[in-house]
């Protein structure tokens, strides 16, 4: 069910006119994906990117991998 509501988000972010890294990055910073976050950083992604809720990568870091958290912020503030 998990995968089947994040590809319907995906979806409706991109219909929605978000840039496809930028949604590859809130789905990154949710998951606590580092080394994904950092590469997509560099590629361009907007940190300050916002999702049908309004929540940005920060509300969402770690949010499926608690104890990444901490990191997913440093990464994403430091792109800020």
């Amino acid at each position: 069910w998990s995968t089947v509501c994040s590809l319907l988000s995906a979806d409706a972010l991109l219909e929605a006119g978000k840039h496809p890294i930028d949604v590859i990055l809130l789905f990154a910073a949710a998951e606590g994906d580092t080394p994904k976050i950092e590469e997509i950083l560099e590629a361009g992604a907007d940190p300050k990117v916002t999702d049908m809720d309004g929540k940005t990568p920060i509300d969402l870091a770690g949010a499926s991998n608690p104890g990444k958290k901490d990191v997913v912020i440093e990464m994403l503030k430091a792109k800020m």
